[in-house]
């Protein structure tokens, strides 16, 4: 410890003496609403490498992965950091006091989440549509708390933003409703194929896709750690006007049977993730992603973009809606677009919302982005291959699909590991801090190391090859 007058400085040491329990306690929040919201994000986290090893005896295997992803990791994150995202934007940040609510809304949606995989695991209707009602009613709740917010706020230069999370929470129960009605047996028979439709582009394209491209706007550049691009507003709320837009003419065709009208819904759709793409592209020319947190996202945008051409064509080829196959494209959807913008919006979020300083911080990146395009390149290579055998209708290659998950389940040790790192780094603060000490933090600190990309996607590349030569010789 040295001395400034007669203020006591301490340098910041992560690997310093051991650290008192209640800064422990107070660092790591467990009171604050984001770590008790944050519990249910974490739980389907876990149980979802589980049921992944369990398939051969999971009932609706597929169904079960796609709606734990969809619902009870997606949903529930979004809710949380709508909010999150809605109070940075208003620059009104709620009291305690108010998070009672919040807090409630978040664990009903779980509870209504374990009432739909009953009522589905178990073929009864009316579970999975009460399951389906109370997801409703709750993203309503929540869409119509962001709105009382809004108006309570002062002007602010995003708060256009928070008026299409809105729109966003107020899609999904229409979508839960009709994803209760495909288990209904007198609707699946005439109705199946143009719901299915209405379900996907509700849910996937509506609530996450307008939520999902309305928080980059401002959170893209910041990951990037550069300015944000001189028309990223203007354009992006273009983008999410034409997104919203695309979605009503989706439905309009699913529901009067009009298959080229949906078409037409899905390239005005295609047009405007284009439109995103080109912005975060062009914010990339002037700070390059090299982390996990950066290069995930931009895969899932990308992905996502794909998925909605190949819709597009699949849509607009067809001569009625029974003959649209849209679950070729699940994977796509989950894998390629939700799960990788998701796991690359925490990797970032995580470290900066607990704190601790720029050293805590940049510990906590550090261990998130090991083997960070690693991951990546073996991720997107394992799903590219894996939907090229999709699509001719071949078994799924067992190695390499095994490998993708593997990528994706390297996160969860990481993300503990990242956590602790950043509770302590923060712990440490706060203990410094009460003693009266000022920390600073010298240069190697705060400055982030640059993987080696090229040689991190050459092993991944390598990877995903030898996975398909071993499938090849034992398994094909």
């Amino acid at each position: 410890m040295t001395h400034r007058g007669n203020q006591p400085v301490r340098t910041f040491l992560t690997g310093a003496r051991p650290i008192p329990q209640e800064f422990v306690d107070q660092a790591s929040g467990r009171a604050t609403w984001h770590r008790k919201v944050g519990r249910p994000v974490t739980f389907w986290l876990v149980v979802l490498p589980f049921v992944l090893l369990a398939k051969p005896w999971v009932p609706s295997f597929s169904w079960l992965v796609v709606h734990i992803v969809t619902l009870g990791l997606i949903t529930t994150s979004i809710m949380v950091w709508s909010q999150h995202f809605t109070e940075a934007l208003l620059k009104n940040r709620l009291p305690e006091s108010a998070r009672l609510w919040q807090v409630r809304r978040i664990y009903t949606l779980t509870v209504a989440i374990f009432v739909i995989i009953a009522g589905m695991l178990n073929n009864i209707f009316a579970l999975t549509f009460m399951g389906s009602l109370a997801v409703g009613i709750v993203l309503t709740c929540h869409g119509f708390s962001l709105l009382w917010q809004l108006k309570k706020a002062l002007p602010a230069r995003f708060r256009s933003t928070v008026y299409f999370y809105i729109v966003a929470a107020w899609t999904l129960p229409l979508g839960a409703v009709c994803g209760a009605l495909l288990t209904y047996p007198p609707v699946i028979h005439r109705w199946y194929a143009q719901l299915l439709l209405a379900h996907e582009a509700i849910n996937i394209l509506g609530f996450v896709g307008i939520t999902v491209v309305g928080t980059l706007m401002t959170l893209w550049p910041t990951m990037l750690r550069t300015r944000m691009h001189p028309q990223a507003v203007r354009l992006s709320l273009v983008a999410l006007a034409m997104m919203s837009w695309s979605v009503l003419v989706i439905l309009l065709g699913a529901f009067i049977g009009a298959y080229y009208v949906s078409g037409a819904g899905f390239v005005l759709y295609a047009v405007a993730i284009g439109l995103v793409l080109v912005l975060m592209v062009q914010t990339c020319a002037a700070k390059k992603p090299v982390d996990y947190s950066t290069g995930s996202v931009l895969c899932a945008v990308f992905w996502l973009f794909i998925a909605v051409v190949v819709a597009s064509f699949l849509v607009l080829n067809a001569s009625s809606f029974a003959d649209v196959n849209m679950r070729v494209l699940t994977p796509i959807f989950v894998a390629g677009f939700l799960l990788q913008v998701l796991l690359g919006s925490m990797t970032y979020l995580f470290p900066v919302q607990i704190g601790g300083g720029p050293s805590a911080v940049r510990s906590a990146n550090a261990i998130f982005n090991r083997y960070a395009w690693v991951r990546i390149s073996v991720i997107n290579l394992a799903l590219l291959v894996s939907v090229g055998f999709e699509y001719v209708e071949r078994p799924l290659p067992p190695l390499t699909a095994s490998l993708g998950v593997l990528g994706f389940c390297a996160f969860i040790p990481l993300m503990v590991l990242s956590v602790r790192a950043s509770v302590r780094g923060r712990a440490r603060l706060l203990e410094a801090q009460s003693r009266g000490e000022k920390v600073q933090f010298s240069l190697e600190q705060t400055t982030q190391q640059i993987p080696a990309i090229g040689r991190e996607v050459s092993v991944g590349v390598a990877l995903v090859m030898f996975a398909l030569i071993v499938d090849g010789f034992f398994f094909l």
